[in-house]
């Protein structure tokens, strides 16, 4: 993707700074195979004292005539068409909901890295801010152009990263919140990514698209579905 083409400025608002995205050191405590999207579950983790409960919802996602209706922890929305939904609760207080692409026999669990090949990934993270403070202490003070810094990054290990629309503060229907994306080769797979982060009361989200270069006009379409109509349910206690 270009970089001078914006793939978010179909439902949000702001302008795209000129300068790239700042590449960032990955701690060495990060695991190894570490999807970029599971920095949530990183902070989680850390503080969960027994061993984490996942419930998944594997539902067969055929297609429709329309999307359906996506409804999660205070936001609604509507799911891609023909797209499969896993709703994971890896820990008390986070929860991730998974969709992968109709070509997709089934919803792989915490897809690691690129998702195999032909499916498009985009997966919405719901986490505490409780929770996100235990990696990053003044997250409550933070703009999400701050938290976006902290949370998104590209797999440890991985090579050719380049970015294609720089982090920008934007808004998610209507709350302040921040975008960006870039492209990488995890263990010779090229994969694009796609994140953007918001906050609604003491909640932070994340929402991320995750495919091959050939199928990213396929994957920011489905994306643009979720982010073009959603709604904030109330604020997140």
């Amino acid at each position: 993707m270009a970089d001078g083409l914006d793939q978010f400025a179909s439902w949000g608002d702001g302008v795209r700074p000129s300068a790239p995205v700042a590449t960032r050191e990955v701690p060495t405590t990060r695991l190894r195979s570490m999807s970029p999207r599971h920095w949530l579950v990183v902070a989680a983790v850390a503080v969960a004292a027994a061993v984490a409960l996942v419930v998944a919802l594997n539902q067969s996602g055929s297609a429709t005539s329309s999307a359906k209706p996506l409804t999660g922890t205070n936001f609604a929305t509507l799911r891609p068409n023909g797209y499969r939904l896993a709703i994971t609760h890896p820990v008390a207080g986070v929860t991730i909901y998974q969709l992968t692409s109709p070509a997709s026999t089934q919803v792989p669990q915490y897809i690691q890295g690129p998702p195999p090949a032909g499916v498009i990934d985009i997966s919405i993270q719901t986490l505490p801010l409780a929770l996100a403070e235990v990696r990053d202490p003044v997250a409550a003070t933070q703009t999400p152009l701050q938290l976006f810094a902290n949370a998104v990054t590209e797999p440890s290990g991985s090579t050719e990263i380049v970015p294609s629309v720089a982090a920008h503060a934007t808004t998610l229907n209507p709350l302040p919140a921040a975008a960006g994306s870039f492209s990488y080769a995890d263990n010779g797979v090229q994969n694009v990514q796609s994140d953007v982060v918001a906050r609604n009361g003491l909640t932070i989200y994340g929402v991320e698209l995750d495919t091959a270069p050939a199928l990213v006009a396929q994957g920011t379409s489905a994306m643009n579905t979720i982010l073009s109509n959603w709604e904030w349910i109330g604020s997140s206690p």
